[in-house]
């Protein structure tokens, strides 16, 4: 498990994500800034799907749980996307206070 190519099968994403969920969530190339990056864009992308979303939707004639649902529906994406901004920003709180912990032990 520890031979010479173990950090290379396994990243502080994986660790963090393992921390987090028990289990890895997700599994991406590029350092902490590109993936936060490019997770921003994919927030702001969900946001502007689902305010098109909602405004085409055809909310007449909803019963109040089915109003519910389909609200629910609507704004998965930005859920999916807003939990990955959360992952990203455990993994570098995470790698922040073990750099914070190191320097005073030397």
């Amino acid at each position: 498990m520890y031979g010479q190519d173990f950090w290379e099968r396994v990243s502080w994403q994986q660790i963090c994500e393992f921390l987090r969920y028990g289990h890895p969530m997700y599994d991406e190339k590029g350092t902490l800034e590109e993936r936060a990056k490019a997770y921003d864009k994919a927030l702001i992308q969900s946001l502007h799907e689902y305010q098109k979303e909602v405004v085409s939707a055809d909310w007449s004639n909803l019963t109040p749980e089915d109003e519910y649902l389909l609200a629910e529906d609507l704004y998965q994406n930005v859920l999916l996307a807003c939990a990955r901004g959360e992952s990203i920003s455990f993994e570098a709180g995470f790698l922040a206070g073990m750099q914070l912990g190191r320097e005073p032990l030397g």
